[in-house]
């Protein structure tokens, strides 16, 4: 009778722990979802460096950054404050977009080749 008890025990005191841990794993699932804000990603442009090695020219957040794409990973190479859109600018853009499928690489205020490993130069 007393290997009975302690078996319900058992299973009771289980049951409490996977309660909790379902329990707060729900909690935290909600906890990240409500944290999570979408920042809009903008591609400016890329340009294959050979194999498939990347430089990605994004824009997020106000903030623009060169980003090299491999198949190992993703790495910053540069980032700064996107400068702010003349009126003039924002009219070729969208005058731009509307005549090419994707955006096209807008000039960068740095050179890229400083960047390129020095076997594919």
């Amino acid at each position: 009778m007393d290997g009975f008890l302690a078996g319900i025990r058992v299973l009771l005191s289980l049951a409490v722990v996977f309660a909790l841990l379902w329990f707060l794993a729900k909690r935290m699932r909600r906890n990240q979802g409500g944290a999570r804000r979408s920042v809009p990603v903008q591609v400016l442009g890329k340009a294959a460096l050979g194999g498939k090695a990347q430089v990605v020219v994004v824009e997020a957040a106000g903030r623009r950054m060169v980003l090299g794409v491999t198949e190992a990973g993703v790495s910053m190479l540069h980032d700064e404050d996107a400068p702010p859109l003349t009126r003039a600018e924002v009219q070729a853009q969208q005058d731009a977009a509307a005549k090419a499928s994707a955006p096209a690489l807008p000039a960068l205020p740095f050179d890229l080749s400083r960047f390129t490993p020095a076997r594919l130069k």
